[in-house]
């Protein structure tokens, strides 16, 4: 098995030197055609999710996940290309870093939101993001790619005296709020039309540090990965999950119906 991954491993590595970024992502999404064909594990966990919450199946999730991995991916032998980001309201963060004691972006899966957490730290932004570690050894790798352009990664089970001392700093502690975290609380808001459990953890956080909460996405749109920055100072904790199911439904195949964090939360 390991000596499999270390080929599967080699041979990635060697399609990132040979093979422009089309190219490489044309290949992404032809294996996430093959995916989708062969029914494989993953096809399962997108299905039930979606039925979850009444929406119907769709090879565009496939697709739009294979590019957004692929363009992360990509970036194991080559640099991040600051011409395919376009920013919104960057103002509110720059202001917000100069005049306050810690920014908390309050963020979701949807979009590429790991290519966006790379676009901000290579332009010298104090990023920490709070993540999940997961044993699929592929991450092994993701996670480094994440550390390239020195953003930080803070395990979502770390101590709150540790989220606390970043925003002390005056740095930014991103945090995802569709993850559950196991030292934060749950909440039920309606969301996508059904009741679930949220987290709530993060607001109780956020209300303690009295830190500045800027709501920050990505969306892909005209060839481009737009990223958002919202002054969120006066949300409610239910106002954020309202945003985010608004924002959603503007491209529902953007979102990460991939992952477990479904089942994490409750759901």
């Amino acid at each position: 098995m390991i000596f499999k991954r270390r080929i599967i491993f080699k041979s990635v590595n060697m399609l990132t030197k040979i093979l422009n970024l089309k190219m490489f992502i044309l290949t992404g999404k032809m294996i996430s055609l093959i995916y989708y064909v062969f029914n494989i594990r993953s096809k399962s966990i997108v299905k039930k999710n979606l039925k979850d919450n009444h929406i119907k199946f769709s090879i565009k999730l496939y697709l739009n996940f294979a590019h957004f991995l692929c363009e992360n991916i990509y970036l194991l032998n080559n640099e991040l290309n600051e011409d395919n980001f376009v920013l919104h309201n960057i103002d509110i963060l720059k202001k917000s870093l100069s005049t306050s004691n810690g920014v908390m972006l309050i963020s979701f899966h949807y979009g590429a939101w790991d290519m966006a957490g790379q676009f901000m730290a290579k332009a010298g932004y104090p990023i920490n993001v709070i993540y999940e570690t997961k044993e699929d050894w592929i991450y092994t790798y993701i996670d480094e790619l994440r550390k390239k352009y020195n953003m930080s990664l803070i395990d979502r089970d770390a101590p709150i005296s540790t989220f606390m001392n970043i925003l002390k700093k005056g740095q930014i502690l991103t945090v995802f709020i569709d993850q559950k975290s196991e030292n934060l609380r749950l909440n039920k808001v309606k969301f996508l039309n059904i009741m679930k459990h949220v987290p709530s953890g993060w607001f109780e956080l956020l209300k303690i540090t009295k830190a500045t909460p800027i709501i920050s996405y990505t969306q892909w749109k005209d060839k481009k990965h737009h990223i958002y920055f919202i002054d969120s100072a006066l949300f409610s904790f239910k106002d954020y999950y309202a945003f985010i199911d608004k924002t959603i439904r503007k491209d529902i195949y953007q979102y990460d119906f991939y992952d477990q964090i479904w089942n994490d939360i409750g759901i």
